[in-house]
């Protein structure tokens, strides 16, 4: 397996790990180093529900920012990814946003995104929903958005990928997908701000 299908199965399977932990988070170590400041950032979309307010998030260590909703619990480091999630969870699933890190193997974007799907693709119930080329930080990006099953239970997971230099970066956003359209506009305003750091 490529040193980047490695990355990206972790990756997935943190996902899962968290999706499903239903808000348990009592071995998850806080990032210390990063720093959170307020910032309005406003939703492109209206959602049923209030819109939240949102701060910036920025971890130099790692060497990105992203606003993300103010009420969201305090993030957390594992591994090379940092684990945003919800205060509660919506239909027993933990609502989560992840931001990874991982040294390119020097592979095109397009080889890197076939190996990527070629792995989501193997989850059990597997559907697409849409795949898309976006444009991430000024990067040109690849974006899946799916629901799988994972260990029983089915989840709605964005996943995008992009290369800057040597950089490869992987953001995802999940919940249980009749929680989506209640978050779908928090995890467009976490993508939309991401920003890479110098």
């Amino acid at each position: 397996m490529k040193p980047t299908s490695i990355a990206v199965a972790s990756l997935l399977t943190i996902a899962a790990t968290f999706t499903l932990a239903c808000g348990s988070s009592s071995n998850q170590t806080p990032a210390t180093t990063p720093t959170l400041t307020v910032a309005p950032v406003s939703t492109p979309t209206p959602t049923p529900t209030a819109t939240p307010a949102f701060i910036t998030y920025s971890d130099e260590s790692i060497g990105f920012s992203m606003s993300i909703p103010s009420s969201w619990n305090e993030p957390v480091l594992e591994t090379s990814a940092v684990l945003f999630t919800a205060p509660s969870t919506c239909s027993g699933l933990e609502v989560m946003a992840a931001v990874s890190k991982v040294k390119s193997s020097g592979t095109s974007l397009q080889t890197n995104w076939e190996s990527t799907k070629d792995a989501i693709e193997e989850y059990e119930a597997y559907d697409l929903i849409s795949e898309d080329d976006i444009t991430v930080s000024a990067i040109a990006a690849k974006e899946l958005t799916f629901t799988a099953t994972t260990d029983s239970a089915t989840i709605q997971m964005t996943y995008c990928m992009l290369i800057d230099g040597k950089t490869l970066w992987v953001l995802f956003f999940s919940c249980a997908p009749d929680c989506w359209d209640t978050y779908e506009s928090s995890f467009n305003t976490m993508l939309n701000s991401f920003e890479i750091l110098d």
